[in-house]
Order: C-alpha cells, then sequence, then structure tokens
C-alpha cells in the first residue's frame, strides 16, 4: 500500500474517533463529523447507536442539539487506547511478515501484494 492512500477505518476506530472528539468539550453534530472524518449516512446510525448504549449523551441547548461523552464513553476510550497499546507489537510484526512475503509474491507471479499499513493505531501515551 502506498503512503499517500489511505485505509478504510473499521467500526471500533470509528466509534472511538466520534468519542475522542466529544471528550473535550460538548459539540454539535456537524463538528463531530467533520472531526471524526465521518460521512453523513452511517455516522447517523452510529451516533444513536452510541446514545442507545450510554457511550454518548444529548444535550438540547437552544435550538441546537450538543453531543457530550459519558464516563462509559470515557472508559471505552481508556480500554480502547489499552487494548491497541497491548497488541501494537502483533500488529507491528504482523505487518512486516505482510510486507516480507508481498515482496516474495511479488517476484515469484508477477504480481503486487498490497498492504495494510497499521499507521492509525498509533497512540500518543
Amino acid at each position: 500500500m502506498s503512503k499517500g492512500r489511505i485505509r478504510n477505518r473499521h467500526k471500533l476506530r470509528i466509534i472511538y474517533d466520534i468519542l475522542n472528539c466529544c471528550s473535550a468539550k460538548p459539540l454539535i453534530i456537524s463538528h463531530i463529523a467533520r472531526k471524526a472524518n465521518v460521512s453523513s449516512l452511517p455516522f447517523y446510525e452510529v451516533i444513536e447507536g452510541l446514545i442507545k448504549s450510554g457511550l454518548l449523551t444529548k444535550q438540547e441547548i437552544g435550538k441546537s442539539t450538543f453531543y457530550k461523552i459519558s464516563p462509559a464513553g470515557h472508559d471505552f476510550i481508556k480500554k480502547y487506547a489499552d487494548l491497541l497499546f497491548m497488541v501494537k507489537p502483533l500488529l507491528d510484526a504482523s505487518e512486516a511478515f505482510i510486507m516480507q512475503s508481498g515482496s516474495v509474491n511479488s517476484s515469484s507471479t508477477g504480481s503486487v501484494c498490497e498492504t495494510s499499513s497499521i499507521d492509525d493505531f498509533k497512540l500518543e501515551r
């Protein structure tokens, strides 16, 4: 995979990104969508699911609706980050193996094996 190409995020990562956006302060839905880089159609379904599961709360202030992370949402963010920190060495080793296998496959068959990057797993600790 070339460095310029971005890999699709899995649903847990999208949930993490949405909750992380709302962790600093309550936001309106358009700001969450922009900061989390999520398209609008599946985004509304995810927001409703997060509210129903208790990870996100909804506040009506005047004519605007704000979304705020709940204590359970903060727990999700922490546990998700902890999990990625624990499995990062495995992911790094897996990516190295895939890249090595890809070069063998491309030389023997003439095809190029695409690999996936784990850049979206980098954590600030």
